[in-house]
């Protein structure tokens, strides 16, 4: 018989009303009135005392006694809810930016181009990508250079590229870089120089320098930029050439 008062007793201790304010904090009590604007109450553990009231905008819920919840202000709710359970997008963004490295290949086809030539290019670039703000990687490739109107070159050119890219993430998705390539350029091919004694138009197989700006944006594994092409050739006839280029991603994407 004592044991099962003990469990009444037991039970009942744990029969109470509980207001939770909007700073988390909480009221124990026995809730005797939920009026327009305030909540009246009297305290648990002291049930003979006088009656308190609270304003409702100050409480974020009631939970009652048999279970039931009243919810009057979901600001702390919200509040408790993203401290403990992240939301996806936040996940999502915490995961885009978290220390790692990884190894990408790029393959794009472009255009160098200019009033005089043009002609098409393919390069293959593999890297790393260091968190999401940096990628080096080696860059090789072919273009030609044809003749459009006037021009002091009608070649084909290997690049052998270190190329270097910044990027701005906008987004999961949308990344804004600014793209830069230097190193050796083999040319295979006719070039126009100029000397003391004239024009000449000689056939070039050799390395020279050669240096890419771009700027583009990066949009999941897709790529677009447009910028600037300069090409030495040791003979006096340098080439300034605009570049437009496409391509793909391979590899990871986080």
């Amino acid at each position: 018989m004592s044991f099962v008062f003990v469990v009444i007793m037991t039970i009942c201790s744990f029969a109470q009303d509980v207001i939770v304010l909007n700073d988390a904090s909480k009221i124990q009590a026995k809730v005797l009135e939920i009026g327009v604007n305030e909540i009246t109450y009297k305290k648990w553990n002291f049930q003979d005392g006088p009656n308190y009231k609270v304003l409702k905008e100050d409480v974020s819920f009631v939970e009652f006694a048999n279970g039931e919840k009243e919810v009057y202000n979901q600001t702390n709710d919200k509040q408790h809810n993203s401290e403990t359970e992240p939301t996806r997008e936040s996940q999502k963004k915490f995961k885009s930016h978290i220390p790692r490295t990884l190894f990408n290949t790029y393959i794009e086809v472009g255009c160098p181009f200019s009033a005089f030539e043009a002609g098409p290019s393919l390069n293959f670039t593999l890297g790393a990508r260091f968190y999401d703000y940096g990628f080096a990687g080696l860059c090789v490739g072919s273009d030609a250079l044809f003749v459009t109107y006037f021009s002091y070159w009608d070649a084909v050119n290997i690049p052998i590229l270190l190329n270097l890219r910044g990027y701005y993430p906008v987004n999961e998705n949308v990344y804004p870089f600014l793209d830069f390539s230097v190193g050796v350029n083999v040319i295979i091919g006719n070039v126009l120089y100029y000397n003391n004694y004239g024009y000449y138009n000689d056939i070039v197989i050799g390395p020279t320098g050669r240096i890419r700006v771009c700027a583009g944006v990066e949009y999941k594994r897709f790529t677009a930029a447009l910028g600037y092409d300069f090409i030495t050739s040791g003979y006096g006839s340098n080439v300034h050439l605009g570049y437009a280029k496409i391509g793909i991603k391979l590899g990871k994407l986080k």
